[in-house]
């Protein structure tokens, strides 16, 4: 039997992350529960502890100095687990939780597809219809998945979200890269694993909930690129432009955004609903930073 440690990130949720260690405590398959608590403010080690969680045997509680970010928390959380010895850690938000006591079990009983096979639970918002929250291997409808899959299996995954990730890769690859703060750092992640030949399936069996994302407010194609208008505050926005150009630099060796990027930026900027001017400034600043590989900025988004 494997040991499993669930690597829960957390901070200021405390009702959602109640929510998913419940669900967690009831599987099947044993596990151990790692809650990192990115320096919550709302009471959260108080009231676990008034629900009776922090003192099962079977949960450890790390409370951060400091806001790391969801990119830090996942990093430290996953190096904290793999530092107490367990074959795999399986990654999740706070807001998400198994939608049944045999979510893990299913995953489990996949690991034979081979040591370079991350498994990811298939992620959906739906519990009746089970429509997937994120297109997987570019495919958006559960109809689609399930004539492409074989055996219930699909190429494919959702980082971090029921994410079951063996020690040897961690060992191999490395670890979340926090200077990422938040978005992108899956991304990150994920790409590094297939450069070191890892393949990521889903089990369409084992089933996890994961909230759509309710902010994006437009979305079309522009010259060939997506264009996504979202209702977030200007220092999110700024972060996704530096590290999705990070990401393209990194590891395709080319800027995603050139010329036609800039012009996206200013789209995005003008159809914004307030700050246009300073989402576009901060929207530029992205891509300069990116380019320079300068992360310091991330340090005003801890608090």
């Amino acid at each position: 039997m494997y040991k499993i440690c669930a690597v829960v990130v957390t901070h200021n949720r405390k009702t959602l992350l109640l929510r998913n260690i419940k669900s967690l405590l009831l599987q099947s398959y044993p596990l151990d529960i790692l809650i990192f608590d990115n320096a919550s403010t709302d009471d959260t080690e108080q009231f676990l502890r008034e629900n009776n969680i922090i003192d099962k045997k079977n949960v450890f509680y790390v409370k951060s100095k400091f806001n790391t970010g969801g990119a830090g928390g996942f990093k430290f959380g996953a190096m904290e687990a793999y530092e107490k010895g367990y074959d795999y850690m399986w990654l999740m938000d706070d807001d998400g939780y198994c939608l049944n006591n045999s979510t893990l079990q299913e995953l489990i009983s996949n690991v034979h597809l081979g040591d370079k096979v991350i498994l990811n639970s298939y992620v959906t918002f739906n519990s009746i219809s089970l429509e997937p929250t994120f297109p997987i291997d570019g495919i958006p409808t559960r109809k689609e998945l399930l004539k492409k899959s074989i055996n219930m299996i699909i190429k494919g995954g959702s980082p971090y979200n029921g994410t079951l990730i063996p020690r040897s890769c961690f060992a191999e690859v490395g670890f979340n890269d926090e200077r990422f703060f938040i978005y992108g750092d899956e991304n990150d992640f994920y790409l590094r694993t297939i450069e070191h030949g890892y393949e990521w399936q889903t089990n369409m069996n084992s089933l996890y909930y994961h909230p759509i994302n309710r902010t994006i407010k437009k979305s079309f194609n522009f010259l060939g690129l997506h264009v996504e208008v979202k209702n977030q505050p200007v220092w999110k926005y700024y972060l996704e432009v530096r590290n999705a150009e990070f990401n393209a630099i990194k590891h395709f060796g080319r800027s995603k955004y050139r010329l036609i990027g800039y012009l996206r930026v200013l789209i995005v900027s003008l159809l914004s609903s307030d700050k246009k001017f300073t989402r576009l400034k901060y929207g530029f600043l992205g891509i300069r930073d990116a380019k320079k590989e300068y992360f310091t900025r991330s340090l005003m988004f801890n608090k």
